[in-house]
């Protein structure tokens, strides 16, 4: 039961994420976004989406009402991007196709987890944790 409680107000959306912040940003809002990975030779998203789309998406980001999640690789666009935002590195795993390669996931956030609390745009430069 307590279970259900929690994703009674879920809500799942298969969308782009630039469409899910037009649909959705307003306080009290959490939006996740796990964008196609920003790598040189990432080949499966090569063609789907350039860095151009990774700007528009990560400058709308950033003017949110709503708290945001977004994965993704350690990558130095994304941190300057999301200069300031709060950043956690996940496991250290293998990669799924080859097994010899290893990669970690980092999840940035314009709040802090802890209190659910959004960080104010004053703090933006001060504030970056990696736990």
């Amino acid at each position: 039961r307590a279970v259900a409680d929690r994703f009674s107000r879920l809500q799942l959306e298969n969308r782009s994420g630039l469409r899910l912040i037009e649909l959705h940003d307003r306080p009290g809002v959490l939006i996740y976004i796990d964008p196609p990975y920003l790598e040189v030779g990432e080949k499966s998203y090569k063609d789907l989406f350039t860095i151009k789309d990774h700007e528009s998406l990560y400058s709308r980001i950033r003017k949110t009402n709503c708290l945001v999640a977004v994965s993704g690789y350690d990558n130095q666009n994304i941190h300057t991007w999301l200069r300031g935002w709060l950043c956690f590195k996940g496991p250290i795993k293998f990669t799924h196709a080859t097994r010899k390669s290893v990669r970690q996931e980092l999840l940035w956030t314009n709040y802090d987890p802890d209190t659910g609390r959004k960080i104010k745009i004053a703090d933006f430069n001060r504030v970056r944790l990696i736990r």
